[in-house]
């Protein structure tokens, strides 16, 4: 792969941006961007010093070519209808284009593993790291004291989502670490699952723990699958952290779950008539009014920064109309800005990065596999009530779990057996 002094140079010097990237994401958002910059960069420079290699990636680059052609076809038709929007349909759209960023990230990586594991503990430490720069000791008393507490990030179901993925990367390293008894990292990780297992709870997004749940159960699937690695490890350890922390927190537990208990009997009985405008009851409005968009515009949607106007319709009810500016779903919420194709497009690219997990699973890295297998489940999950992709919570998850997953589907060739637990 390297054959000069050029070569190396810019691969390493990409490598580390990337890791600076990951580890900056939270902390200053400032030094993430010049990061992401300068290996798309890096990225450039190699392709053109490297002739021929980019063999493997030339089909992801035709559907980044398709996405930038859907954008523009998008972006020209939503000026009939909202010309006031025109340059935040650009700036906007950008974010939704630097998704395909985890294509730079999976061409670095290369299917190597221990580079995917770097580059997973960078992220961890990064949120870690401005976890202790953004919280104080009194809020977390007061999480655990009851009060629903968000430790000033976007708002309080982001943060809940970088506590749920970091403590599944953490319960699974303190499974690996134990296994290759390496105890003072059994430690490290136990410590951290204990406090992402808090940070889970006193957040208090009860999407969080549906995805959780099925996330582990996924995991645990997959272990009795494996017949070479031992439940009980992984199940012991859950257990250990999560028994006490819930035992302690089930008052807060029941008292979330049951705010939303009405809302959900009557919108899985289909008498949406019966919804209160509380968190369940506006999310079904708001989804029923985003399909009713996309009907009207089916393939290549509104535009990026269309959703706005488009909550402003009279139609919706008062404590709606105005109040937000996206649907909660990031599902309904790509539709509508790029329509089915832009969303095929997209989805397209996490199907094979779901395809490159499991590869992972496949060839007996159980621990790295299951963990990014269930990232996935999780993220998709929370998605679906949440519009996570028009933030950086969505373009972070892509670039660096989506550029690990997509890099061992691209590389699967170059990724060998491994048979040591």
């Amino acid at each position: 792969m390297l054959e000069s002094s050029k070569e190396k140079k810019i691969y390493y010097l990409s490598w580390i941006f990337i890791l600076i990237y990951s580890v900056f994401w939270l902390i200053n958002s400032n030094i993430a961007k010049t990061a992401e910059t300068l290996f798309l960069i890096c990225f450039v420079l190699y392709i053109l010093v490297v002739n021929g290699e980019p063999q493997k990636h030339r089909f992801y680059l035709v559907l980044v070519a398709c996405f930038l052609v859907v954008q523009i076809c998008s972006h020209y038709q939503s000026l009939k209808f909202f010309p006031e929007l025109k340059e935040n349909h650009i700036r906007h759209g950008r974010h939704y284009f630097k998704l395909f960023l985890c294509i730079v990230v999976a061409y670095w990586l290369q299917g190597s593993v221990s580079k995917a594991r770097a580059l997973s503990v960078a992220a961890v430490a990064g949120f870690t790291i401005s976890l202790l720069l953004r919280s104080s000791l009194d809020e977390w008393l007061l999480g655990l004291g009851g009060d629903r507490v968000g430790f000033d990030y976007v708002n309080t179901q982001h943060t809940a989502v970088f506590f749920g993925l970091s403590l599944i990367a953490t319960l699974l390293w303190t499974a690996f670490s134990y296994t290759n008894k390496n105890y003072f990292l059994v430690v490290v990780s136990s410590l951290l699952s204990v406090i992402f297992f808090v940070g889970v709870v006193i957040t208090q997004t009860r999407a969080v723990w549906l995805a959780l749940s099925i996330s582990f159960m996924v995991i645990v699937v997959a272990s009795i699958k494996n017949i070479n690695i031992k439940i009980n490890k992984i199940f012991v350890m859950t257990v250990i952290i999560a028994l006490p922390i819930f035992l302690f927190s089930k008052p807060i537990f029941e008292k979330r779950i049951s705010l939303e208990a009405n809302n959900i009997i009557a919108f899985v009985k289909g008498e949406k008539e019966d919804l209160s405008l509380d968190s369940a009851g506006i999310r079904v409005y708001m989804w029923g009014y985003a399909i009713s968009k996309i009907k009207e515009k089916p393939w290549i949607g509104w535009g990026a920064e269309s959703r706005k106007l488009l909550l402003q319709d009279a139609g919706l009810p008062s404590k709606i109309k105005g109040r937000f500016d996206h649907f909660h779903n990031s599902y309904l919420e790509l539709i509508v800005a790029y329509g089915l194709i832009g969303f095929f497009i997209i989805l397209w690219i996490g199907v094979q990065s779901v395809a490159g997990a499991i590869i992972v699973l496949r060839k007996g890295y159980f621990y790295l596999g299951s963990g990014l297998l269930g990232a996935w489940v999780f993220f998709l999950i929370v998605n679906l009530f949440e519009s996570y992709i028009i933030f950086s919570t969505a373009r972070f998850f892509f670039i660096v779990f989506g550029g690990i997953s997509l890099s061992f589907y691209i590389y699967k060739d170059k990724l060998p057996y491994y048979s040591r637990r």
